[in-house]
């Protein structure tokens, strides 16, 4: 199955994203929370045929999980990324979502809403091209959180699948790397579930300046849609 991501779409999902202020209150009492971003998220998922289910653990605090359902058989397969952000002190124009030679620049931008919208548009690229071979297929994207120091092995099947599709998509061989900052992925890893970081070029998380690469955001798209595809199988 051929796929191919739509990049204008994740990069009007990536502006709009960056646009809305999501700061986690815990950090800024004055911080609205979730509620606009995960609406808007419900809004895109569901225009997309992408059942969704919402849940507030705490006031103003959702999490959304997008299901798409596959024919069965194959594996399970988690996209996630993490909505909310720190704060913006320092920064002239938080939600500007503006554009530089190929950079988006904004609050969240980097860390980690182009890899929400990059995880959207993996399934929506994965719908597209299952819905041109098979008008009954659909597959699944959950989106949550999880908290601990985690390491996969080389061998895993999601580092495989990761690396395939890396070299396939962008003629490279994926560098394997280990990392400082601790991510929402290992408590995923501590929860039993096979998990390995992959993500867009940028940088200036948490800092006073923070872009993302967008053409890296629809390149992470095609390999997780195309890694989606050799890890969950399509039977």
């Amino acid at each position: 199955m051929g796929v191919t991501p739509d990049p204008t779409f994740i990069a009007d999902v990536l502006r709009r994203l960056i646009q809305i202020n999501s700061v986690n209150p815990h950090l800024d009492a004055s911080a609205p929370g979730e509620v606009e971003i995960v609406t808007y998220l419900d809004a895109v998922l569901s225009g997309l045929g992408i059942p969704t289910r919402i849940f507030e653990f705490a006031p103003h605090r959702p999490s959304i999980v997008g299901t798409l359902a596959g024919a069965g058989g194959g594996k399970s397969l988690m996209l996630n990324a993490h909505i909310d952000t720190v704060a913006t002190d320092g920064m002239a124009d938080p939600f500007g979502a503006t554009v530089h030679d190929g950079k988006m620049y904004g609050r969240g931008s980097y860390d980690m809403k182009s890899a929400m919208a990059a995880c959207i548009g993996a399934a929506k690229a994965l719908k597209d091209a299952a819905k041109g071979e098979d008008a009954d297929f659909d597959v699944s994207l959950k989106t949550f959180f999880v908290c601990e120091p985690f390491e996969v092995a080389r061998g895993a099947a999601i580092v495989r699948a990761l690396d395939v599709a890396t070299e396939r998509r962008l003629g490279e061989v994926a560098a394997h790397i280990g990392d400082a900052p601790w991510m929402d992925a290992a408590l995923l890893s501590a929860a039993g579930v096979e998990t390995v970081v992959f993500g867009p070029s940028g940088a200036g998380a948490h800092a006073s300046e923070e872009w993302v690469d967008i053409d890296s955001v629809i390149a992470v798209a095609g390999v997780l849609a195309e890694a989606a595809i050799d890890y969950c199988g399509t039977a």
